[in-house]
């Protein structure tokens, strides 16, 4: 299911007679937003018919809050 749309992903699941699970975000640099970075249980782990598999999905890369704020106002120094 990894890098599937969530909408792909479904599709996948029911084809194999599981049900989507919980659906949880989480900052991915390597994954673009909307998409599949991992499930659980994991790929290949056994799973009753009829189970629900949670997906966790992309929500883009992390926002690191730091940096030096974007210059804008005030940053000439008028040579």
């Amino acid at each position: 299911l990894f890098n599937l749309t969530v909408d792909t992903a479904e599709e996948r699941l029911n084809a194999a007679n599981l049900n989507l699970g919980t659906l949880t975000e989480e900052p991915s640099d390597e994954v673009q937003a909307g998409r599949v970075i991992r499930s659980d249980p994991s790929a290949g782990s056994p799973v009753a018919e009829g189970s629900g598999v949670n997906l966790i999905v992309s929500s883009g890369p992390a926002d690191n809050g730091g940096g030096e704020g974007g210059g804008g106002e005030g940053g000439g120094t008028g040579d």
